[in-house]
């Protein structure tokens, strides 16, 4: 009776470590060597040749080596996922290390750069002509290009969310998960003259600064390359609307990581306009091909609302 026991024993439990090794450990020669132990024990105890003390202490010794393998692999796997965790803690570590890297050296690019040389001198008698259409568009006009619309951004996070303020801080867009939808606007930057596009799509967007609060939506415009043309771009944009003032940040992107990481590149950057929404992923991206295609700030009031429905 004694061997009969350990044999039933022995089945069950190897019966019971097949399982384990099969959804866990995927080990098809063990799997291999328990099926044949098994076998083994159910026709072994007919041998004649054996006496009951020799079938029981044969029994015992092949479940021990088996669970001695057992435990060898587990060892060995375990050994595995701890060297893979301290080489993903060490990859974590080094990118934490470029990103700081990254943010101090456009930090000092942007403090160490002129702030002389960049001038607005008014609009153009051409640039003037162009305004009163392209304040239309941008007001409720409806201006957009399908094959304009970045289908390949949307459902996820933003591959960059941390961007220079205008005082060398480090402005980060996560901040705002959880409580506000993110319209994020990159603009053309400085390209020799200030973009018309962008003075006037930057007014129309403060106007309706209080449409987009409503709706839990913070506007934040990007602009690309260093902060020595900025002023000069505000000040157009004070020429263009003399009431302006701006409510919402500008941030930075001094080196254009941003502008590369979104494939959004131009003679600066495309202008781009991105809606992030409270848990931080993108649901509204279109990016233009010129200074006058940008979606109108009517199209942006939808989409963000949209959100909250």
């Amino acid at each position: 009776m004694r061997i009969h026991h350990i044999l039933v024993f022995t089945v069950a439990v190897l019966g019971a470590g097949c399982i384990t090794v099969h959804h866990h450990h995927e080990n098809p020669e063990l799997q291999a060597q328990i099926r044949e132990l098994e076998l083994r024990l159910l026709t072994e105890e007919d041998d004649a040749n054996l006496t009951q003390e020799a079938k029981t202490e044969r029994v015992e010794s092949q479940f021990t080596e088996l669970i001695e393998r057992l435990n060898a692999q587990l060892a060995a796997q375990s050994e595995a996922i701890a060297s893979l965790e301290a080489q993903t803690a060490e990859q974590e570590a080094e990118l934490a290390e470029a990103t700081a890297r990254n943010e101090a050296q456009q930090r000092e690019l942007l403090l160490t750069q002129p702030s002389a040389g960049y001038e607005h001198e008014g609009f153009g008698f051409f640039a003037k002509r162009a305004i009163s259409g392209l304040e239309k568009n941008l007001t409720s006009g409806d201006n957009t290009k399908d094959e304009r619309y970045r289908e390949d951004l949307l459902g996820k996070p933003l591959p960059q969310t941390r961007f220079l303020g205008p005082d060398g801080s480090v402005v980060n867009l996560t901040d705002f998960n959880g409580d506000k939808n993110v319209l994020l606007v990159f603009l053309r930057g400085f390209a020799g003259q200030v973009c018309i596009g962008c003075t006037i799509q930057t007014a129309i967007l403060a106007r309706n600064q209080e449409q987009f609060e409503a709706i839990d939506t913070q506007v934040v415009l990007v602009y690309p390359g260093d902060a020595s043309s900025v002023a000069a771009f505000l000040d157009a944009v004070k020429d263009y609307e003399s009431n302006f003032e701006l409510p919402y940040p500008v941030l930075l992107d001094v080196s254009l990581g941003a502008v590369r990481l979104l494939d959004i590149e131009g003679s600066l950057a495309q202008p781009t306009s991105i809606i992030v929404d409270k848990a931080g992923v993108v649901r509204y991206a279109y990016a233009g091909k010129s200074y006058s295609d940008r979606p109108s700030v009517t199209e942006l009031l939808d989409a963000a609302s949209d959100l909250n429905s």
